[in-house]
Formats: C-alpha cells, sequence, structure tokens
C-alpha cells in the first residue's frame, strides 16, 4: 500500500495528501483483490465477453449515477471538448476498459488467483507510465521510486518461494523402531 500512497501524492509531504483519496483508491484496490478471490466461489458467466460486458454496463451504470448525484454533469462546457479528449475516452473505453477485462477475465480461469489478484496494484503504475509516454505528462523521481516500491512488491508476493527441506528420516525411523520394540515384546 505504501508504493499507491507515494504515487498518489501529488506533493513531496504526506500533508498535501488527500485523506478521502488515500482511503478510496486503497478499497478499491482491495476490493479488487477480493473481488477476484470471490469470483473463484460464485458462479460466473462461461463467455468471457458476457462477463465483461456485464461488469462493464453495471459499472457504467454505477459510475453515471454517481455523476448525477454529485452535479458532474452541469460542469460539462460541450466548447471544451476536444478531438483528443473524444478520442482518449473511446481509447479507454475500448482498450482500457473492454481489452484489459476480457484479459483479466481470461487469467483469472488460467492463472492462480493470488497472481491475478495483483493486477489491481501494477494498474496505477501503467497508468502514469502511459501517461508520460503518451501524454506527455512529467514523471517526477516520487513516482519512478513508488513505482519501483509497487512492482518490488508484486514480484515478491508473486515469486515462488523456496521450497521447504525436508524433514530429516531421523524421526520417522525412531517410531519405526519404537513400532518394532512393541511388536517384539507381545
Amino acid at each position: 500500500f505504501g508504493g499507491i500512497i507515494l504515487l498518489i501524492n501529488p506533493g513531496s509531504t504526506v500533508s498535501s495528501l488527500n485523506p478521502l483519496g488515500v482511503v478510496l483508491v486503497l478499497i478499491s484496490a482491495a476490493s479488487w483483490a477480493f473481488g477476484s478471490l470471490l469470483s473463484r466461489r460464485v458462479p460466473t458467466p462461461d463467455s468471457l465477453m458476457l462477463g465483461a460486458g456485464m461488469n462493464l454496463i453495471t459499472s457504467g451504470i454505477m459510475l453515471t449515477t454517481a455523476s448525477l448525484l454529485t452535479g458532474e454533469f452541469a460542469k460539462i462546457v460541450p466548447a471544451a471538448v476536444s478531438l483528443r479528449s473524444i478520442v482518449a475516452i473511446v481509447y479507454l473505453a475500448v482498450a482500457s476498459s473492454t481489452v484489459a477485462f476480457l484479459a483479466y477475465t481470461w487469467l483469472l480461469a488460467h492463472v492462480p488467483t493470488n497472481r491475478v489478484a495483483t493486477y489491481a496494484y501494477v494498474n496505477p503504475v501503467f497508468a502514469v507510465l502511459l501517461g508520460a509516454l503518451i501524454g506527455g505528462e512529467s514523471l517526477t523521481p516520487l513516482e519512478m521510486l513508488a513505482s519501483a516500491i509497487i512492482i518490488a512488491s508484486v514480484a515478491l508476493i508473486t515469486l515462488p518461494r523456496p521450497k521447504a527441506q525436508p524433514e530429516a528420516a531421523a524421526p520417522r525411523f525412531r517410531i519405526r523402531l519404537k513400532a518394532l520394540a512393541i511388536r517384539q515384546a507381545r
């Protein structure tokens, strides 16, 4: 979580953090991981497209409702909408949402869930990197440090752990000797 907090921190001090924003980002990452684990235990559609569509439509309805309730539609200025912003929205709807969710759903069916759940933590890193590479945004040293922490944390979670050494044969051997001694005493 520390890497994500550093990544969303616009300033260099803790006081520059928006506490509500931090809580919401951490809850969303934890919820995504929980949903990934839960998806193994609840019935899901056989069709990846149907599952992705159900998820994206439900999310769209919920976010549209939240936007209506908070008055965000009243803040839209049609004259300020550029072709670049429309292309960005279409890209986010198609590539970032649909294709990524289809890949995520496929991974859930073919890869251990604990590895797939790390997607929620790596996603902000890719967003920042794409913003720097495609959007021309600056990448600060703090963002690079946060990205490194997140990637290292995910690597620690997903790398195979060393196998435990088998116990020495001596205790089993002693038990067998005791069993033989009891049998012979009868």
